[in-house]
């Protein structure tokens, strides 16, 4: 309801600007009688670490060492060897060349073979759905919004899917066809059984797991009451390193 020549676009941008600091650019355009609003959201500060708190760096995990990679600290395993979560890795605790001991911010990569489980069950029958060739067309008329049967079928299923069809004619006439539908059980073979799992356990290892590298995974089968149980074991290599800050008053 503004007058169009009322707004100053340029100062609302700003005002709009200043006062939510999530907005990172906006632009206030006017046609005719409609005005359109673009905004974008101001990019967050990437998180930049604290170099200058003394910490650790803990195992997040139990595994077997792979490769280390250290900036700074004093390393405290060496490939190859078990750990388990909490382990001490790298020490923020170093002796300088003096002798003395300094603090400092523990850096490393340290790749280690994880084992993770999972355990899914996968119902060992499954339903589908057909349509069958049994329908039922139903008619209606309308006529200024009022609509009234124009056929007298009275058919229905026990399970059926619904479609409807108006044509424009000098009174509308509406088409409304139902089909009957057949319901199918069907038993797990191998195949589809082993494709179910595969699809399972691809969905954890790209959602759950994407920044680690697959290097086993083991999949064996149970049947339980009314379903197929499929236990997958894991191995991934991934980074377990943790930083973990200390007091110098510790």
């Amino acid at each position: 309801g503004s007058y169009i020549n009322s707004i100053d676009t340029e100062n609302t941008e700003r005002k709009l600007i200043l006062k939510n600091e999530q907005i990172g650019w906006i632009s206030l355009n006017i046609m005719g009688g409609t005005m359109s609003v673009n905004i974008e959201e101001k990019a967050p500060k990437p998180d930049t670490p604290d170099f200058k708190t003394p910490c650790n760096i803990k195992a997040n995990n139990d595994g077997v060492i792979t490769s280390i990679k250290t900036a700074r600290g004093e390393t405290k395993v060496m490939k190859g060897s078990g750990v388990v979560k909490g382990d001490l890795l790298v020490s923020g605790i170093v002796e300088t060349k003096q002798e003395t001991i300094e603090y400092v911010h523990a850096s490393a990569e340290i790749m280690a073979d994880v084992i993770y489980k999972k355990e899914y069950a996968i119902p060992q029958s499954y339903e589908y759905y057909s349509l069958t060739d049994n329908r039922t067309d139903r008619y209606m008329c309308g006529i200024l919004n009022f609509y009234f049967p124009c056929s007298l079928s009275f058919k229905s299923y026990d399970d059926s899917v619904f479609a409807s069809r108006k044509e424009k004619l000098p009174i509308e006439l509406i088409t409304q066809s139902e089909t009957e539908v057949s319901r199918t059980e069907v038993n797990l073979d191998k195949a589809t059984l082993d494709k179910k799992i595969l699809a399972q356990s691809m969905l954890y290892e790209v959602f759950e797991k994407p920044e680690s590298r697959l290097v086993s995974r083991k999949i064996t089968t149970k049947t339980g009451s009314d379903s197929i149980i499929a236990e997958i074991s894991y191995i991934f290599n991934e980074n377990i390193a943790q930083t973990s800050e200390f007091s110098v008053t510790d």
